[in-house]
């Protein structure tokens, strides 16, 4: 599996791309994609070059190798771990985007599509609501809001008001314009910012990804905005659970947390009578990686 994954990179690194496509066949009695894997880091490797090769997002790469600086892994650890497993959210139509995951999730028919995304930092939150897409746009044009405007203006840093199609344009080469006013899905002419919290508010994918969706997305998908900081779901008789840091305006306490945990896990439960690995559960409340791992097994 290393070499192969070894060959992946070098394949993608020619061809300026990524090496993994993340699309999956839905399935009833699995909840849990992918696999958790590992790369051998290399002399000018970074996690924003992983991000992009393994579509997986920086702060998902961050969160399960931390302690490391992103930008000289090679001078840090000899394997880095790629969590590129996912439980699928707890509802399935077409797209949902769970904000604490920085992950966006297509259904489509029989398949599930997943793509890391961006999202309003603090002070630019993205909404917790369902919306529509209402218009596709090719190439489009950035018509900046006058909030930032403003912002850039006081930062000593003004931009024109339109900024046209381009590779300056921070909206890339593909949009979606969702039913909450002044709100898009789009691309980026700043791939490293994927999986952050960096946008004024919209969602922002990987090149390669917003021309994928684009083009498989029809008008007039429902879109849910979500907050799930913790899943839980089965593949074959192995119960898995996934736990990532609660968005900050969305605060919650220890207890909280652990209730929500454990609620989370009952739910996937549904009484069936397995062992939980309570002591797992609980290192992964606190450590909050997002790594996706078994707990139980019927």
């Amino acid at each position: 599996m290393q070499s192969f994954c070894k060959f992946l990179f070098f394949l993608a690194l020619i061809i300026g791309t990524r090496a993994y496509a993340l699309s999956y066949p839905l399935n009833a009695n699995t909840s849990v994609l992918g696999d958790v894997t590992t790369v051998m880091p290399q002399k000018n490797d970074t996690f924003s070059k992983y991000a992009r090769l393994y579509d997986v997002g920086a702060y998902a790469i961050q969160r399960a190798n931390p302690g490391i600086n992103e930008n000289y892994p090679d001078k840090q650890i000899e394997k880095i771990i790629i969590p590129a497993s996912f439980i699928l959210p707890s509802k399935r139509e077409g797209i949902v985007i769970n904000l604490p995951e920085l992950r966006l999730y297509y259904f489509d028919q029989s398949q599930v599509l997943t793509y890391p995304v961006s999202i309003g930092r603090v002070g630019w939150k993205t909404p917790i609501r369902d919306a529509q897409v209402v218009e596709k746009i090719p190439n489009p044009v950035w018509h900046v809001p006058d909030s930032i405007l403003a912002e850039n203006e006081a930062k000593g840093k003004p931009i024109p008001p339109v900024v046209a199609a381009g590779p300056k344009n921070p909206l890339g080469r593909y949009a979606l314009r969702l039913s909450i006013p002044g709100y898009l899905i789009h691309g980026t002419n700043a791939p490293p910012s994927i999986g952050r919290r960096v946008s004024h508010g919209c969602i922002r994918l990987f090149p390669t990804d917003i021309e994928e969706l684009f083009n498989n997305v029809p008008l007039g998908t429902p879109v849910s905005l979500i907050n799930e900081p913790v899943k839980a779901g089965w593949r074959g008789n192995a119960l898995y659970l996934e736990v990532h840091p609660p968005l900050q305006e969305y605060v919650l306490s220890d207890d909280e947390l652990k209730t929500l945990v454990t609620n989370t896990i009952n739910s996937a439960l549904n009484g069936k009578q397995v062992q939980v690995d309570w002591n797992l559960v609980e290192k992964m409340t606190k450590q909050q990686t997002g790594i996706v791992d078994v707990i139980a097994k019927g």
